[in-house]
Formats: C-alpha cells, sequence, structure tokens
C-alpha cells in the first residue's frame, strides 16, 4: 500500500504494519516519518533497534540472521535498512522478496532510501514490498506548494500568518523546506501561540541572528569564513541539531557545486551557467566564491567525504561525528 508522508500519523493509528519503506528526497520529512515510526514501534514494545547501511559490499546474510533469529529475551525488534541511493541487486532483492512474503510478527522492516525511480518500483521486491506493508512516498516540496506547507506547519505550531508574512518567508528560505522548518521552530522561541503573525514579526524573527542555522554554516563555509564556521557547528551541536541533517545539507550542496563545475568544463561563463542551474540570485556570490577556491577534482574528494561520514553517524564506521563534521565544514572553507 502506498501513502503520502502526511498520511502515515493516520496509518499508524491504525494499524502497525510488519514493513515501511520511506522513499524520497526531503530528508526533514523523510526523518520525521522515521522517527514517527520508531516512536509508535517503540510505544507497541518493540524497543530494540538494530541498524543497518546498505552498500555494494553489505553481507546480507547479516540481515537474515537479525531478521529470523530471535534474542535471548525474545524482543520485538525495529530493523532499519538505509538504502541511500543504492540498488538493490541479488541477493539483496531477493532477502526483500522472500522477507516480505515471510515476515516474522515480533520484527518490523523500515526500509529508509531515496525517492526510487520507475525501474525500481517494477522490481520484485518492490512489489512484495508494497503487497505486505506501507510505502510512505515523501514528495518534494517546491516553492509552488511550498506556502500551504508552512501553512499546516504553522498550525501545528499553533501560529497562523498573514499572506504577505508567509511570501516573505518563502523568499527569506529561498524555497528550501528545511530552512522554513528552522525558522518556524525559531518563532516558538520569539512568540505565544494562538494568533496570527503580521509582516514586521516575521521579519523581525528574520532578522534575529541569535540563533544560528544549518544554512548559516553553508554560507559560510561556502565564503571561506572558517572561524565562524566552527562557532556556528558549536552553536548547532548546542541546540541538539540532527548531524544527518547537517551532512545532507552540506552534501546537497557539494553535489550541486559538481554539477556546476562540471558544467563549465563545456561552458565557461558562470553566470550562463548558474543561470542554467537555476541559483537563485542571492546565492551566485557564494557559489562563485567557491568556485574560485577549489577545483572539481576537491570537491569530488570532499563529496567522498561525506560518504564516510555518513557510514560513521549510522555507526557502520568509527568516528567522532561532530569532530568529523568540523573538519568537513572546515574542509570547505579552507582553500
Amino acid at each position: 500500500m502506498r501513502i503520502k508522508s502526511d498520511q502515515l500519523p493516520q496509518q499508524l493509528k491504525n494499524k502497525l504494519a510488519p514493513i515501511y519503506l520511506i522513499s524520497g528526497e526531503e530528508l526533514l520529512l523523510v526523518n520525521e516519518s522515521r522517527e514517527l515510526i520508531r516512536k509508535v514501534a517503540n510505544d507497541y514494545g518493540f524497543s530494540e533497534r538494530i541498524s543497518f547501511s546498505i552498500d555494494n559490499n553489505f553481507d546480507w546474510q547479516e540481515f537474515y540472521k537479525s531478521a529470523y533469529t530471535s534474542s535471548l529475551f525474545d524482543e520485538k525488534s525495529l530493523l532499519e535498512l538505509h538504502l541511500g541511493s543504492n540498488k538493490i541487486k541479488e541477493p539483496g532483492s531477493s532477502f526483500l522478496q522472500n522477507y516480505a512474503q515471510n515476515f516474522q510478527a515480533n520484527k518490523i522492516l523500515l526500509l529508509i532510501t531515496e525517492k526510487l525511480d520507475a525501474a525500481t518500483q517494477k522490481t520484485l521486491w518492490y512489489k512484495a514490498v508494497e503487497q505486505t506493508g506501507i510505502i510512505i512516498q515523501v514528495n518534494s516540496i517546491n516553492k509552488t506548494n511550498l506556502s500551504p506547507w508552512i501553512i499546516n506547519r504553522m498550525k501545528q505550531n499553533g501560529f497562523s500568518a498573514s499572506a504577505e508574512a508567509i511570501n516573505i518567508l518563502i523568499e527569506h528560505v529561498e524555497g528550501n523546506l528545511l530552512a522554513a522548518a528552522q525558522e518556524i521552530e525559531k518563532l516558538k522561541l520569539v512568540y505565544e501561540s494562538g494568533h496570527e503573525l503580521n509582516v514586521g514579526q516575521i521579519l523581525a524573527a528574520i532578522a534575529d541572528s541569535s540563533r544560528f542555522t544549518i544554512y548559516d554554516l553553508v554560507d559560510n563555509a561556502l565564503l571561506g569564513n572558517g572561524n565562524k564556521v566552527v562557532r556556528i557547528l558549536k552553536s548547532l551541536r548546542q541546540e541538539k541539531i540532527d548531524p544527518i541533517l547537517i551532512l545532507w545539507v552540506l552534501a546537497k550542496e557539494l553535489r550541486a557545486l559538481a554539477a556546476i563545475m562540471k558544467s563549465m568544463e563545456q561552458n565557461k561563463n558562470i553566470d550562463v551557467v548558474l543561470q542554467q542551474h537555476h541559483i537563485w540570485e542571492q546565492r551566485k556570490p557564494y557559489i562563485k566564491n567557491i568556485i574560485m577556491r577549489k577545483n572539481l577534482p576537491g570537491i569530488y574528494n570532499l563529496i567522498r567525504f561525506c560518504a564516510r561520514l555518513d557510514r560513521v553517524i549510522k555507526g557502520v564506521e568509527i568516528g567522532s561525528v561532530w569532530d568529523e563534521l568540523a573538519s568537513l565544514s572546515i574542509k570547505i572553507a579552507l582553500r
């Protein structure tokens, strides 16, 4: 069964499915869906959580053992498979197909992946999961439908705002969902819930620089402000911002940079290339700055660093998450 992410709370109230697959590119909504499933599963007694990060070298026998072997105390378990952008090949596809047809009552399987293409949605493992479990489609929120999303998000937090105020917030976050969510969190700290916010209140909240956002980190890294990058990262840690969100934003920016710099190999006019890649006018100085300091191989190295840090965050590799995030951010800021 397929549902949208905003239908998940109601589905979880009705029945806990044996398998969930979260698929999409909006990491904020993917993470919120994941956390909601974790919470409800824990409420139902699935207190043990076993996490796997899938890559080309993954040993599917490890998943098989966890799926079909009971623990000493017969605990209920939540099995998480983080697929990322990896394609499921043999023997993984057969394992997933078999599990969907022979799932365990004391296990819940949660698969987390980027947006799946049409070909993957035709595979036998995907169809088996769809038949047995719930597939949550996390659709991208673009500038056009960001307004109703913000209105609903504010409503959930006890706010409303005038149409003009909403438009100012949209322009400020440049259509970015995670930035919009962070701004709404800031509003909760400044204003009491239960009334409509006007333009002046939104502008005052936006101008308040006492709290840093992930995008402050990105902007200063792109501009080469290494010292400020360290301060911002320390602030984000104190605010208990999820490291995976920070990494996702940095990695997304680096992938976009790689695509831009690749395009510049065919067209040396940077303004034309930035236009082709739909870069907002306000973002162009940041992009131009880092392009002057970095080359394409260097960006690829940073992307590989992101992949390793992702494994550290998921516990697959050993390392200090926040130290590694600091190292990545500083590497982006340095020449």
